[in-house]
């Protein structure tokens, strides 16, 4: 099983606004700076979105789906 390590180390409150909207868009599409990704990932590897768990690719240095 392939390790993960923290992109954004930035830990900080997010107002309930903020996680609904992450909560409802993450998993369906969309890009995020909050994910977990492989020690030597880079450009169309797989990476996990921090919040929701969903699986994407690393595009432009976001995770997206």
């Amino acid at each position: 099983m392939k390790k993960f390590k923290i992109q954004n180390l930035n830990i900080q409150e997010i107002s309930r606004d903020a996680q609904r909207h992450i909560n409802g868009g993450a998993g369906s599409s969309g890009c995020t700076d909050f994910y977990a990704r492989g020690r030597d990932a880079g450009e169309g590897d797989p990476c996990e979105f921090a919040f929701s768990g969903c699986v994407g690719t690393i595009t432009n240095g976001l995770c997206c789906i």
